[in-house]
């Protein structure tokens, strides 16, 4: 028998850009009538104090926006880098 696959519409916040699942997050409509979806209130409150986004760390906006601006070589030396594990 093959499983059944199911798909979930899911939004994208409009601050973090993080996925926003059923039931979660909340939305606050603008003077101007657009309509913005927050998946916490720390992204509502941010995106109320007109924030930029890319200015902070964790956000995908910014973790894009730093390897995007580079060269293609130093991109993919970017992303090859990795920490070593330490063995016991």
């Amino acid at each position: 028998m093959a499983a059944v696959q199911t798909t979930i519409k899911t939004e994208l916040c409009s601050f973090s850009e993080y996925r926003i699942y059923p039931g979660r997050g909340q939305k606050f409509v603008s003077r101007d009538g657009k309509v913005h979806t927050y998946i916490h209130s720390k992204e509502a409150r941010l995106g109320r104090q007109k924030l930029k986004a890319a200015k902070l760390r964790w956000t995908l906006c910014l973790r894009v926006g730093c390897v995007e601006g580079l060269a293609p070589s130093q991109q993919e030396e970017q992303r090859r880098v990795r920490g070593e594990t330490q063995n016991a």
